[in-house]
């Protein structure tokens, strides 16, 4: 899934104010919390910490918490009053290179980034620079008709470009490679039975390898993130070990209910043996039901065993804003019960 939010109408002063903070952003070395969470690794095994461990990891519990949301102020202004200062956006690549998709004014819904030429993108990375919010990109989506081979030789030059104008940033490639060729341009056959999720992983791994290799000779201080997967995880991570073997800084899944709680915990344990060390994050994990309470009570239970057990690096919950019952702030900016759990969690 991708979040989807309707932005305002694109004024002259913020175009003004683009190229003074992106310009910021660019200038702006990596953040310490990249380096904190690439060494997660070294830290003890999952659920045997030490007390005094656990009451640091506790007290840093807030800062693993992301969302997915977008640029505009209304956002914003909801990410700052939860107190959330990493959000999950995104581009689509089709969208971001044709301009036939996408909307001057930015009035037309929009999903995940989507819709957005390059002005625009760099307009909300600014925004989100200004806000002291922390930005993982998803880029998926390919130009329509584009077959894989082609995409191995094109995505790379794309991410190349990116990761030199947005420096220190964190990147996703691609979304539920294994479940949705919607995001993907068909490049992994999910409606195929006859395909398996290793071959999927493959042929993921052989995008993956030249696009980490393109991403880090622009910018060595990025964080290449892989794709968030929700099902056959250890089939498809074999496939794409065996063509992209240390070509990735993060491993991400997505996670859904209701309930979310007892997949968080599964998909967790499922991976880190396989990934020594590497950082695992939960990019979406959401709870779609009506319930406020029985919705708050889910996402709660899996956030404190997060910091219980410290399964996750990251944490990004699906969504701040709209897609149905997954919002968690209402889109006149009220706070369902979910949103109002993040407010009680104590900062460190």
């Amino acid at each position: 899934m991708i979040h989807a939010k309707a932005t305002s109408a694109t004024s002259a002063l913020r175009r003004a104010l683009a190229c003074f903070f992106v310009a910021l952003a660019v200038l702006a070395p990596a953040s310490a919390c990249n380096r904190a969470d690439a060494s997660a690794g070294s830290s003890p095994p999952r659920g045997q910490r030490s007390p005094s461990t656990r009451t640091a990891s506790a007290a840093q519990a807030r800062r693993k918490i992301g969302i997915s949301a977008a640029a505009d102020p209304a956002s914003i202004a909801a990410l700052k009053r939860l107190g959330i200062t990493r959000v999950r956006t995104g581009i689509i690549w089709r969208n971001y290179l044709d301009p036939r998709h996408f909307a001057d004014d930015r009035s037309t819904p929009v999903g995940s980034g989507g819709h957005t030429p390059p002005e625009f993108f760099a307009m909300d990375m600014a925004a989100f620079a200004a806000a002291g919010i922390e930005p993982l990109v998803v880029v998926h989506t390919p130009p329509d008709g584009m077959t894989l081979g082609a995409g191995i030789t094109a995505m790379p030059k794309f991410m190349a470009g990116l990761a030199r104008r947005f420096r220190g940033m964190r990147w996703e490639i691609l979304n539920e490679m294994n479940g949705d060729d919607a995001f993907n341009g068909g490049w992994f056959e999910v409606s195929n039975q006859r395909i398996s999720m290793t071959t999927r992983g493959e042929r993921y791994g052989r995008l993956l390898r030249p696009v980490y290799d393109s991403i880090k000779a622009a910018d060595p201080s990025a964080t290449v993130v892989t794709g968030g997967i929700d099902k056959s995880l250890t089939a498809f991570y074999k496939g794409m070990v065996a063509t992209a073997a240390g070509k990735f800084d993060v491993f991400a899944v997505h996670d859904y209910g209701p309930p979310a709680a007892p997949g968080f915990v599964q998909k967790s344990e499922e991976m880190r043996p396989l990934l020594h060390g590497k950082p695992l994050w939960c990019t979406e994990v959401g709870n779609d039901q009506a319930n406020e309470a029985s919705q708050a009570r889910d996402l709660a239970s899996l956030l404190d065993d997060n910091d219980r057990n410290d399964r996750y690096d990251r944490v990004y919950l699906y969504t701040l804003i709209g897609d149905g019952n997954y919002g968690l702030v209402r889109p006149d900016g009220s706070l369902r019960q979910a949103a109002r759990l993040l407010l009680d969690r104590k900062a460190p």
